[in-house]
């Protein structure tokens, strides 16, 4: 697991496509990586610049669920129930996108099996129609002005004695699901240092972006965990000293900063 700070919105789509490409490029395992997006969430830039990321690097292990509720913290968002909208934003960022009704379980199971067995080296964008507050049409239920509010005394009652009323089963019916595989090599641990000392003489006059590339280069000799990402600046940075003696272990990110 990965401890990551996902406070301000946007942040996580990134963080989970990240981790989609060190499970298809590097760590090369079947493991799939999936991402809840909030409809509000998806007026940042950085949504959009990290499925443009993962459609360019073909991430076919990357699902992203947008829920669409239609309603954000103070106002409706921008879109609210424009599906077709989302739907065409996200093909047009090149991905397999599917479009279900949020609230229907199977639906979802459908399309979480669709991501696995259609998505032709496409990450996957899942739009799914849902509404704050399902069931309770009377008091909640797509009205504005309840987002992060306690539901406390006899309307919290009521709302557990609705959701409770969903629960169906015995118990008698069997599910079956498929075994997870685990086949992500062990991470063996290095230390990470450099490789030989400096090589720079007193008054010596170096840049510190040259110092940066040629150190990074140095610690990736002794430590086969240690990457570089750049954004489109390779050049200037020197992390291109990295690319060219580890051309497996560069990421390009492209000019997409809020992304790296």
């Amino acid at each position: 697991f990965i401890d990551v700070a996902t406070g301000s919105l946007g942040q996580g789509i990134g963080i989970a496509v990240g981790m989609a490409y060190t499970g298809k490029y590097f760590d090369k395992a079947s493991y799939r990586v999936f991402v809840v997006l909030g409809d509000g969430e998806s007026a940042e830039g950085s949504v959009w610049e990290a499925l443009s990321f993962a459609s360019f690097y073909k991430l076919d292990n990357f699902v992203a669920i947008l829920d669409c509720n239609r309603l954000g913290q103070s106002d409706p968002t921008q879109l609210q129930h424009e599906i077709k909208v989302y739907q065409d934003r996200a093909l047009s960022f090149g991905c397999h996108v599917v479009v279900v009704d949020g609230h229907d379980v199977q639906a979802l199971a459908q399309a979480f099996y669709e991501a696995q067995t259609s998505s032709n080296n496409k990450p996957t964008f899942i739009v799914a129609k849902t509404y704050k507050g399902r069931g309770l049409t009377d008091v909640i239920e797509d009205k504005d002005n309840w987002h992060g509010k306690p539901l406390t005394g006899e309307l919290g009652e009521r709302v557990l004695t609705h959701l409770q009323s969903q629960l169906r089963g015995d118990g008698s019916t069997k599910t079956t699901r498929a075994t997870a595989v685990d086949d992500c090599k062990p991470i063996v641990q290095q230390e990470i240092k450099l490789s030989s000392p400096p090589q720079y003489k007193l008054g010596d006059m170096v840049a510190t972006r040259r110092a940066y590339g040629t150190a990074l280069t140095k610690i990736a000799d002794t430590c086969n965990r240690v990457i570089a990402l750049d954004g489109d600046t390779k050049n200037s940075t020197f992390s291109i000293e990295l690319m060219k003696k580890y051309p497996n272990r560069y990421v390009e990110c492209f000019i997409a900063e809020q992304n790296l």
